[in-house]
């Protein structure tokens, strides 16, 4: 019985891990970015 019972306590703290972090990443979402990309010379250049 502590064998199972020492199975459940580790999967349920993990599940608790998993279940927390999501809803940490869902809550706090990261801000956006602009983006900046610098072109080549060639491209800027019109023949």
């Amino acid at each position: 019985m502590p064998d199972s019972l020492r199975f459940l306590v580790a999967v349920g703290i993990l599940a608790g891990l998993v279940y927390g972090a999501g809803w940490a990443l869902s809550s706090f979402p990261p801000e956006p970015q602009p983006t900046v990309k610098a072109l080549a010379s060639e491209k800027l250049r019109q023949h």
